[in-house]
């Protein structure tokens, strides 16, 4: 995976209580990567009531599957 691949919650990013924010078929996109995780930002996560604009998600490579 690398900057710019869209990507979805895989099914055991959809089991863990940290991502229980995020839509089961919610798309986001790769905007960086740390030593072991990628940053993401969620497409429909950002429509929420506060802003979250500045809050970008990390997540590890077994949370995530290329999207379709």
């Amino acid at each position: 995976m690398k900057v710019g691949d869209l990507v979805m919650l895989s099914a055991y990013g959809k089991k863990l209580k940290t991502n229980k924010l995020i839509g089961r078929e919610e798309l986001g996109i790769i905007v960086g990567t740390l030593v072991n995780g990628f940053t993401i930002r969620w497409f429909e996560y950002y429509n929420g009531s506060w802003n979250r604009k500045t809050y970008n998600p990390v997540h590890f490579r077994n949370e995530l599957r290329f999207a379709k």
